[in-house]
């Protein structure tokens, strides 16, 4: 048996030298890479008045005015539209959570067009709030905020005064990294990543000014779901102590949503007894977690629907189901937009007409179908068309196996959006394996659905001023026609959704030869409208014409 001598580790002088050598630069590239990451947050820190006087920031009054939008409520599915222009003074107290907004607002939207200004405040105290009766065009009485209009109002200040999100960091409330150098508009910038709730926040920090530049993160769009929110900044100002940006523009998913230009900021104002005070017959509403949370990561939607309309947008929803005829349910939404959609009988299956205006809105659409005509599955959804209010819930819909049936020149933009990833809010199709499946009307022509007691058919109507991908269904049985649309005439309501909604409703039905010249039906015509009663085609005349709109019909 032999044995091996081990081999002795011999280290030498020179070795242990060229090891310190490069523990010492090791140690050395450390340091330089901490103290880069604290430069770069007293750069940022600096560039808005510095530590002292951030932290001592706790009263300021800042005028402003702008400009409100939509995304996909125009003519076409990507369109972004105007929705009005305001001016408002804002007053904050950091120390206890208290925003007082003074606002005189001009609607740019149909049909609130026609509404004269409006002077309205809004008070909101940590999640709490409250609107005075000015914030309705319609003229409603005032009260509580839902608590995700209110948060949604207090995340879109601190957006367009990102140097609170700095504040916040100083004070531990978020953690703070350094990320990636970036380029903008040809300058250098480095970033800071914050810590928050919904998704972190990507601050661009100038170089040369030490100001912040922009602002990146994710929230979730109610019908494209995961979406880039990106703020831009310009000419930032000294308010005498801390400097704040003179100009805002805030973008989701590349659509506008607000612009707003600062006319003046006034630190530490006189502040009123009654700034902050809620009226005596109030009872504020309580801010639980996921109304908040709603209210976080959506917050474009209450922004865009306060701003539409003075209403607050929410996802419940409950419904009221109406039997017009054997196998055809009118499914309206009585808790929030009033909004109905039809569920239709046809062959082993359910045709559902709207996918209404939230994703849970859609779920309960579908338990309402299911509960109507049970045991037979979902198989096609025939969405009226874009707009938000009609057709947030359409992924809900297909995720329960329908075909999409939409107007022409909208398929490939419903296939991304239902190809889209929803991490930030889930939805039911986020976690479904079902087929996509989306079929495009061609253009001024129809789609038709048969069966031995039923023939469904969707028109395109091309010819309007509201949504170029209009579809309008009729569903005919051996006895009479239902026909289903969505904004172009509003029956019942006194009023018109769409400029020439009516007109271009009517010239397609002449079209499609579902009334002749004279504007009368082979068989009873029933109008069933989205907005609005179901109402027969004689009282429908009869109420456009006390309206003074005219149709073309004798």
């Amino acid at each position: 048996m032999s044995f091996l001598t081990p081999r002795k580790q011999v280290i030498t002088f020179s070795a242990l030298v060229q090891f310190a050598i490069i523990l010492t630069i090791m140690a050395a590239a450390t340091a330089v890479h901490a103290q880069s990451r604290a430069n770069l947050f007293d750069l940022a820190i600096d560039g808005v008045g510095g530590r002292d006087a951030l932290l001592e920031l706790d009263t300021f009054r800042v005028s402003a005015s702008g400009e409100t939008y939509a995304s996909h409520m125009g003519l076409l599915p990507n369109d972004v539209k105007k929705t009005g222009s305001y001016d408002r003074d804002y007053t904050v107290q950091l120390s206890t959570g208290s925003t007082r907004t003074e606002v005189e607002r001009r609607f740019t939207y149909e049909p609130r067009h026609r509404f004269p200004a409006q002077k309205y405040n809004v008070v909101i105290i940590n999640g709490v709030g409250f609107a005075s009766s000015g914030a309705n065009p319609l003229g409603f009485p005032g009260g509580a905020l839902p608590p995700q209009a209110a948060t949604a109002m207090e995340k879109s200040l601190r957006l367009l005064n990102p140097h609170l999100y700095l504040r916040e960091a100083l004070e531990g409330v978020r953690t703070v990294t350094e990320g990636e150098p970036a380029i903008l508009d040809g300058q250098p910038h480095r970033t800071l990543i914050l810590s928050d709730d919904v998704a972190p926040i990507r601050l661009f920090i100038s170089e040369a000014s030490g100001q912040i530049s922009r602002l990146e993160t994710l929230v979730n769009s109610v019908v494209l779901r995961d979406s880039a929110l990106v703020v831009a900044y310009g000419g930032w100002r000294s308010s005498g102590s801390v400097w704040f940006p003179e100009n805002a523009e805030v973008t989701i998913a590349g659509n506008l949503l607000r612009r707003e230009t600062t006319t003046s900021v006034t630190e530490a104002p006189t502040i009123e007894t009654a700034t902050f005070a809620f009226p005596v017959d109030v009872e504020p509403a309580s801010a639980d977690a996921e109304a908040v949370r709603f209210g976080q990561d959506t917050f474009h939607i209450h922004e865009e629907f306060f701003e539409i309309a003075g209403l607050y947008y929410a996802e419940g929803a409950a419904f009221a189901t109406t039997e017009l005829a054997p196998g055809i349910f009118l499914v309206q939404d009585i808790a929030f937009s009033g909004l109905a959609g039809l569920a239709v009988e046809h062959g082993d299956g359910i045709v559902m007409l709207e996918a209404h205006t939230s994703p849970r809105a859609a779920d309960l659409f579908i338990k309402a179908a299911r509960t109507l005509l049970p045991e037979r599955p979902i198989t096609h959804l025939i969405q009226s068309h874009h707009h938000v209010d009609h057709s947030a819930g359409v992924r809900s819909i297909v995720a329960a196996g329908a075909v999409a049936v939409v107007g022409y020149g909208a398929g490939e933009w419903w296939l991304n959006v239902l190809k889209a990833e929803s991490t930030i809010r889930p939805d039911s199709l986020s976690t479904s394996e079902v087929e996509l499946v989306v079929e495009e009307l061609p253009e001024g022509g129809d789609w038709t659905l048969t069966d031995s007691n039923i023939r469904i058919t969707a028109y395109h109507v091309g010819d309007n001023s509201h949504a170029h991908d209009m579809v309008m269904t009729a569903i005919e049985t051996d006895a009479q026609i239902f026909l289903y649309q969505a904004d172009l005439y509003n029956a019942g309501f006194g009023f018109t959704m769409s400029f020439d909604g009516p007109q271009a409703f009517f010239k397609a039905l002449k079209t499609h030869e579902l009334i002749d010249q004279s504007c009368r039906s082979e068989k009873p015509l029933t109008i069933v409208p989205s907005h609005g009663r179901p109402t027969t085609l004689i009282d429908g005349l009869a109420e456009l014409e006390r309206l003074g709109i005219d149709v073309g019909c004798p």
